[in-house]
């Protein structure tokens, strides 16, 4: 049928002949494929005669933001939630992560994204799905070490602020974003200094048991 465009319907006498294009798609590499003896050599042939290669979603960065752009608008519209502008941080994140499950993924992260974000106007990376959110941070640290986590993370508290139907105090958030700060202090100093308890004193400005004091506080300790 394929070669000829004839084919028999069942219980005709006659040959029936046909008119079609036949579009075919796979995930998979039916070259490879041939050679192995996986699939056949003369259905592959007569299947290959104009072949278009679309590449990943993760070799095409630059079709990410058009992509998102475009599901962010779609996603609004479907749940009649007010339009919403990405951050920079929320497209570098998109563009970062490698998108094993391509343009699906991605539009399950959007949808994500926008149904997080409620009420809000912008879209932050803290409303991308848990497991890309950890997926990218594991990334960062095992290509860049330690120094990659030096960066203060406020997206799970801002969340909290802006869903929150009764504020924390002043104090409350004052001294989790004191927190926050001191463990990456003490964790860059620990990267800069090593095990060498006196430096550590003389750059901290601190003494010997002002820094064990706070390095127990936040688990940490010196090489």
């Amino acid at each position: 049928m394929l070669q000829e465009k004839r084919f028999r319907p069942i219980g005709a006498k006659t040959e029936t002949q046909s008119d079609f294009r036949l579009i075919a798609a796979t995930n998979r590499d039916l070259a490879s494929m041939v050679e192995e003896g996986l699939f056949r050599k003369d259905l592959y042939y007569r299947l290959n005669t104009i072949a278009i290669t679309l590449p990943p979603l993760r070799e095409r960065e630059n079709d990410v933001e058009v992509l998102a752009r475009q599901f962010i608008d779609k996603v609004c519209a479907e749940q009649r939630t007010t339009f919403k502008d990405p951050s920079a941080q929320f497209l570098q994140a998109l563009q970062a992560y490698q998108w094993p499950g391509n343009v699906r993924e991605l539009l399950n992260a959007v949808n994500t994204a926008v149904t997080l974000a409620n009420g809000e106007e912008t879209l932050e990376m803290y409303h991308l799905p848990m497991e890309i959110r950890v997926h990218l941070k594991k990334t960062l640290i095992e290509k860049h070490g330690a120094a990659a986590d030096m960066t203060p993370d406020f997206g799970a508290l801002e969340q909290e602020l802006a869903q929150s139907v009764e504020l924390p105090t002043f104090k409350e958030v004052r001294t989790r974003v004191v927190d926050e700060v001191e463990r990456l202090y003490f964790a860059r100093l620990i990267d800069t200094v090593g095990n060498d308890q006196q430096e550590a004193c003389r750059v901290s400005g601190l003494s010997r048991a002002r820094l064990y004091e706070l390095l127990k506080k936040h688990s940490l300790s010196l090489r």
